[in-house]
């Protein structure tokens, strides 16, 4: 693929898939991935998981034709992993894993600090003082990670 046009935008999503399907390099281990809940793309996300279920059962990176055998035999998540594996290990360049693992938790954290934030609003306005409480130390903790780990 010389100069052509440019190839289409990716998704943090779909390039860290690309790299996990499809690169040489070891992937991180299971424990240093992403939650699912990082990947907004229900498609994506049903593939991700695939993935990590696979890879916490083996503690290996699970071979494509074993993520596709979970898929359903027809439909666009086929075709999404198809296609990754078509165009191969383009994704990432070197150095980009870690950035892309960064952001996609980032991005889960603050979406995740939105939802604690109006489950305590409603926890206030219904007087639930346990749930209260539990909402407001997993949020305290949540922004300690995502506004510099200060405290651990």
């Amino acid at each position: 693929a010389g100069g052509g046009r440019p190839g289409p935008v990716r998704s943090v999503e779909e390039k860290l898939l690309q790299f996990l399907l499809s690169s040489a390099d070891e992937p991180p281990a299971v424990e240093e991935l992403p939650p699912v809940e990082a990947f907004l793309d229900s498609s994506w996300r049903n593939i991700y998981s695939i993935y990590l279920a696979l890879y916490g059962e083996t503690g290996q990176r699970p071979k494509p034709e074993a993520v596709l055998a979970k898929l359903p035999q027809a439909g666009e998540e086929v075709d999404r992993v198809a296609r990754l594996l078509l165009e191969g290990a383009t994704g990432l360049r070197p150095g980009e894993l870690d950035e892309a693992m960064l952001q996609l938790r980032r991005r889960w954290q603050q979406q995740r600090l939105r939802e604690l934030s109006v489950q305590i609003a409603e926890a206030q306005r219904g007087g639930e003082q346990e749930k209260l409480e539990r909402l407001l130390a997993e949020k305290t903790a949540l922004s300690r990670v995502l506004h510099g780990r200060a405290g651990s």
